[in-house]
């Protein structure tokens, strides 16, 4: 029975290296969401002020 441990082990290294860019690529984007995120709140309270204590006013 041939040793298929070696080839395994290849495989799976090439597998992982057609998948890291997807892992790097989502960390990318999600700091980029945060930061737009983050930035749009601000310019948000800049432009109307602080939200009101209720919804009544």
């Amino acid at each position: 029975m041939p040793r298929t441990e070696p080839f395994r082990a290849l495989a799976t290294f090439i597998v992982l290296g057609r998948v890291a860019p997807f892992g790097s690529g989502a960390v990318i984007g999600g700091g980029a969401n945060a930061t737009l995120a983050t930035l749009a709140v601000r310019t948000g309270r800049r432009a109307f002020g602080p939200p009101s204590e209720s919804w009544n006013d």
